[in-house]
Parts: C-alpha cells; structure tokens; sequence
C-alpha cells in the first residue's frame, strides 16, 4: 500500500507539473495512452507509470480547482487537527521535550538549479527507470531517520520544520552533488546535508535508453520536537 501511494503521489505531481509548464493538455492525454496501449508513435516512459491511474489522472487534468471547496475542506480538518492537540498534548511528558526526526517518502525529482558544469547538464530530471536503493524506498528511509542526530541548539531553541535535500545518483549508483533545495535554520540544514552526504551507493543506477545515467534524487528531513 505505501509503494503504491507514493507511486500515484508521483503520477498526479508529474501531471500537474507538464501542464504548468505548457503542454497541451490534449497531446499529454494522448501521450498517456499511447503508453498503457503499447503504441509505437512513442517512447518516452517512466518507473512510476500505473495504468489503473490513468483514469483518475485525465480526470484530476481537467478537474477545475474551487477556492470555496479546499476551504470547505480545510474547514473539515480543523476539529480533527484541535482533538489530536488536544490527545497529543494530554499524552506528554515533563521534563525535556523528546528529539525525533521523522522521514516522509521522497517525492519525484524537481526540476534542477541553472546548469553550472557538464555534470549537471548530463544529469536528467526523467529516465526510464529510477535509481533502486538497496532495500527499497523504506529503507532508505530507515537509514536517513537512523543516522539522523537532532542538533542540540535547535532542539534547545524550539527550532524545527522540514529540510529538503536534493542529490544525483551517478550512473555507477554514487550519491554526489549535495544540496539544500528548502532550507530551515544552519544547524537542521548542516545536519540533513551530514546524514544524507553518508548514504551507500545506490544498488542500482537510473537507467535511460537501455544505459546508466545519472539522475536527480529529493528527500524531505522532517526534524520535530515532541
């Protein structure tokens, strides 16, 4: 179930993302179902492509956002977020907050900074198959909240929020060119650059074209305070 979340996740920002960029609606619609249909006329793929999607996907394309809905919406959530205040805050300990670093799934790659060097103008944002951590996505994740240290200043200070680390996956699997993408304060962001800068090799590199590439790679660090 977590695998296919994050795979349909992936699907809706990568819908949303070419259309707001300026492709046709009709042609990418088009292009989807050349996919699930084994046309020929194309060639492009993906590792997060999912056939079962495909409908909910042309719908949520054509799908007009209402203001007054998500505020409806938003509306709904508010007592459910007030109650678990309300548990979480009648659950807590005295005495020195607990530190805890928690890992979301990493969403697709986002578009790359202004091409600086040869590396990153030869590092792609789409492949075919995307790098395999060895273990899969969890473990990955595992081993980023295992190592993760919470520092001592920002817990000290109350400081917390969400880092988001960005990183290519060379084409022999190597994890290089580490960056901040959404900082929060120096002491998270040195820490999310330390723990991710010590991953292992990737087991296997992202594949384009039937060879080896490297490819963009985004996880968000979590870092809160309880």
């Amino acid at each position: 179930m977590f695998s296919r979340s994050l795979k349909a996740i992936h699907e809706y920002q990568a819908d949303e993302e070419c259309i707001s960029t300026g492709t046709n609606l009709g042609k990418y619609q088009q292009l989807l179902l050349n996919q699930i249909f084994s046309s020929r006329i194309f060639t492009i793929t993906n590792s997060f492509s999912n056939p079962s999607l495909i409908k909910k996907r042309m719908i949520m394309m054509t799908k007009k956002r209402s203001r007054a809905l998500a505020n409806l919406k938003l509306l709904m959530v508010l007592p459910v977020i007030a109650a678990m205040m309300i548990i979480i805050s009648s659950c807590s300990q005295n005495g020195k907050p607990e530190q805890e670093a928690e890992m979301i799934a990493p969403p697709p790659p986002p578009p790359p900074p202004p091409v600086s060097d040869a590396d990153d103008a030869n590092t792609f944002e789409v492949v075919d198959q995307m790098p395999v951590f060895a273990g899969g996505d969890m473990a990955l994740l595992q081993f980023i909240s295992e190592h993760t240290k919470y520092p001592e200043v920002a817990a000290k200070n109350g400081i917390q929020g969400k880092v988001i680390v960005r990183f290519a996956v060379e084409a022999d699997g190597r994890v290089e060119r580490i960056k901040i993408l959404k900082g929060v304060d120096p002491d998270l962001d040195s820490e999310a650059l330390r723990v991710v800068g010590e991953l292992p090799d990737f087991e296997k590199p992202a594949v384009k074209d039937g060879q080896n590439v490297a490819v963009w790679y985004a996880v968000p660090i979590n870092f809160a305070l309880r």
